[in-house]
């Protein structure tokens, strides 16, 4: 009796320290003095786009500010993580088995807007057994962490940056637009 409540303590303690995996990332998009940025915003004469973050893809709302369609140029659009390797994306409606195929480009009607989220296509996999299944990785890293492991991926992490390269055509004219998100601040929360 006595060793099953010293493995017991043991085993408990041994996880003492370690953060649960909610890490959070606070991101600000970086000015390119082609518009204006406010937060996670940006907007030009063309658009209008808001950006949010979640663990395993970026969503945005994109907003077409002219009269006539634009286009998002899927198979130009490309992901920067924060080590600096591209990626091509995939969005919404994409099956994953086609995450690195061509894709068709979205248009958004004058005056409308969409909403889609960007998932980088090599985070995506197909883990194969008797419950086979599609696995997307993080964007940006996160686990178990103890408090002096917190501190120096903070170190490591804080003022890298993420970036979304997104052509958009408009009345047969590309714009190369470049949304650059610095790491403001990784936190655990509660």
């Amino acid at each position: 009796m006595r060793t099953i409540i010293l493995l017991l303590i043991i085993s408990m303690t041994s996880c003492v320290g370690l953060k649960p995996s909610n890490g959070v990332y606070d991101l600000s998009l970086k000015n390119n003095d082609k518009g204006n940025v406010e937060g996670l915003k940006f907007s030009d004469d063309v658009i209008d786009i808001s950006w949010s973050l979640t663990n395993k893809s970026l969503h945005f709302e994109l907003y077409n500010k002219t009269q006539n369609p634009i286009k998002v140029i899927w198979d130009d659009v490309i992901f920067v993580d924060h080590e600096g390797k591209s990626n091509k994306v995939v969005h919404e409606g994409i099956l994953y088995i086609n995450a690195h195929d061509t894709q068709p480009p979205s248009t958004i009607a004058g005056g409308s807007h969409i909403i889609d989220r960007i998932i980088p296509s090599d985070n995506i996999t197909f883990v194969s057994g008797y419950n086979s299944y599609w696995r997307e990785a993080n964007i940006l890293p996160n686990g178990h962490y103890s408090t002096e492991q917190i501190k120096m991926f903070r170190e490591d992490m804080i003022n890298k940056e993420i970036k979304i390269l997104m052509p958009i055509e408009v009345e047969g004219k590309v714009t190369n637009y470049t949304f650059a998100f610095n790491i403001d601040n990784f936190r655990i929360s509660n």
